[in-house]
């Protein structure tokens, strides 16, 4: 009986001392859906009481704790790379943008170079033309906008906007003329027509002074195309370990436009009739007497080429490197031939002169002069003047000259062009999206 009292009582002590222990303050709660930060797990909730305050408890998940089960993750497999930020269950995707990995990127460039063409009538029987001495129309200035797709990894395409300026007419301008020119057989010789007169005809030539331009004929271009560029890493490799050659070239329509220019031609020129020489009885004969001719003398002119807007194909050609920077930048240096068709004027040339008038004619002394009468020192009507020379053939009769100040003629088919042609050196600054 006492053996067993004190099995018994053995039992209780023991029984009330785990109760008792600090491992008894843990009560374990059936096993049920838990959260660790966002992840849901399944396992053992515990109530820990703190010591230093007896009634406050707080439940704490045990993870790989001797007093749990083993936890098990119930939500998504674990992501990596772009959507590694998706790792935790019901948190929000990070976003890049829109067009995040999509292979997308801008770019803005800069180009300087030389023209290697100028602007020459473009009508006319001579080759050289209106402005045969300006050979260039100076330095071409371009900024290029645009967008661009990486399609593998060794082609792009891009599609940009670029517009280029800082290009002129020229200086100076030179203008042809015409010359009455005898006409010349297979043989070189003079054709004669049925009355044995040598036929003549009107050639253009160059007139060999030149006239400043004062103002105006500003060119520039503006190219909307598509282009593409291969990468030549993989043929060639990198240069000095971070050059990546490539090579590009491009296609589009370029609306080229040169602008009005004026140039000033003070000297001026004669029209209509020349005046002989009063003592040229030679050329005073080739004159009708008595007929009045008429000369024209144009001076302190002004003339204003109207310019054009002209639409060509263009093409474009370039060889680069490019260097990584960091984050998602990186820069093309590149070496570019441009092919953008033609510029040309409109064929317009409003010219403003100041036009003295003179009408002249000739008396035949023998036949018209009264030999008894002493015609004095003016034969001639009223309005024109005149001296009577006795020994000569032929008296010349002037008007006193009548000026129009700013008088306007418009002359049309005076077209000059020139080839959209330049190599240039510049920059590109690319952004991947």
């Amino acid at each position: 009986m006492k053996k067993s009292f004190k099995n018994i009582s053995l039992s209780i002590a023991t029984i009330f001392g785990l109760y008792t222990s600090p491992v008894s303050a843990q009560r374990v709660n059936p096993v049920g859906m838990r959260y660790v930060g966002s992840q849901q797990y399944m396992g053992q909730n515990t109530q820990i009481v703190n010591p230093n305050q007896q009634r406050t408890l707080y439940v704490a998940p045990q993870i790989n704790s001797v007093y749990a089960k083993p936890m098990n993750r119930v939500s998504e497999i674990p992501l990596y790379g772009k959507n590694k930020s998706t790792y935790f269950y019901g948190q929000k995707k990070k976003d890049d943008g829109l067009f995040s990995d999509n292979g997308l990127y801008m770019f803005a460039a800069y180009s300087t170079g030389k023209t290697t063409g100028g602007i020459n009538l473009e009508h006319g029987e001579v080759n050289s033309g209106e402005a045969d001495a300006n050979d260039s129309m100076g330095t071409a200035s371009g900024l290029t906008l645009g967008v661009g797709r990486v399609m593998s990894n060794t082609l792009s395409v891009e599609f940009m906007y670029s517009k280029y300026n800082k290009m002129k007419f020229g200086d100076w301008v030179k203008f042809n003329s015409t010359e009455e020119q005898e006409k010349l057989d297979e043989n070189g010789d003079p054709i004669e027509d049925d009355k044995g007169n040598i036929e003549t005809e009107e050639t253009s030539v160059i007139d060999d002074s030149t006239y400043e331009v004062t103002e105006g004929g500003q060119i520039d271009s503006n190219f909307i195309g598509l282009g593409f560029k291969y990468n030549l890493e993989n043929l060639f490799g990198t240069i000095l370990g971070r050059l990546k050659p490539y090579i590009g070239f491009q296609i589009g329509i370029a609306q080229n436009t040169i602008k009005d220019y004026i140039v000033n031609d003070d000297e001026g020129y004669t029209d209509g009739d020349e005046i002989p020489e009063a003592d040229d009885d030679e050329a005073l004969g080739e004159l009708k007497p008595l007929d009045i001719y008429t000369a024209e003398e144009y001076s302190n002119g002004e003339l204003n080429f109207i310019g054009a807007t002209t639409r060509s194909f263009a093409v474009g050609a370039e060889l680069g490197f490019s260097i990584e920077l960091e984050g998602n930048l990186s820069i093309d240096i590149f070496y570019k031939i441009n092919n953008y068709g033609k510029v040309k004027t409109s064929g317009t040339v409003l010219s403003t002169y100041d036009v003295d008038t003179t009408e002249f004619y000739i008396v035949d002394n023998e036949e018209v002069l009264d030999t008894n009468t002493d015609p004095g020192e003016n034969p001639c009507g009223d309005g024109f003047n005149g001296t009577y020379d006795p020994d000569a053939a032929y008296t010349l009769c002037t008007s006193d000259a009548e000026t129009e100040e700013g008088i306007q003629t418009l002359t049309e088919r005076r077209v000059s062009s020139g080839d959209m042609n330049f190599r240039q050196y510049g920059i590109k600054l690319k952004y991947m999206f």
